[in-house]
């Protein structure tokens, strides 16, 4: 199975759609990006965030899709716990430096992609990392 595939199934297990694309909520879409050309720089922050998703992979792996991923929320809870650590005031959901920094950890390693699916205007991002699948 291909990266695709495994980040297809891990959000469409996540999100709670059907199996079937055919039987998806009319106009939702699901796209799969394995990179956005950013070449960001592990330095300060981002290198400790990188170092902290790394070592939580394993603890979260769906047990449908048997996939690790995280959600925007699952992200900004490892943002913040970090932000709390060097004393800085934690993040909400609004943060336009949560997408930029799930966008930056797809850049980052070759394995991990960012599935969006939208409906309207409604949008989620699941971060997947596709070499880590039980």
């Amino acid at each position: 199975m291909g990266k695709k595939d495994v980040a297809e199934k891990a959000a469409v297990a996540y999100f709670g759609l059907s199996s079937s694309m055919d039987r998806f909520p009319k106009g939702t879409k699901v796209n799969v990006y394995e990179g956005f050309g950013s070449n960001p720089k592990t330095t300060g922050f981002l290198d400790e965030l990188a170092k902290k998703i790394e070592s939580v992979w394993h603890e979260n792996i769906g047990s449908y899709s048997r996939t690790a991923r995280l959600s925007t929320h699952d992200f900004l809870y490892y943002i913040n716990k970090l932000r709390e650590e060097r004393g800085a005031t934690p993040l909400t959901l609004k943060s336009a430096l949560i997408e930029t920094w799930m966008k930056n950890i797809t850049d980052l390693y070759d394995d991990v992609v960012l599935v969006e699916v939208g409906n309207g205007e409604k949008r989620k991002l699941l971060l997947v990392n596709t070499k880590i699948t039980l």
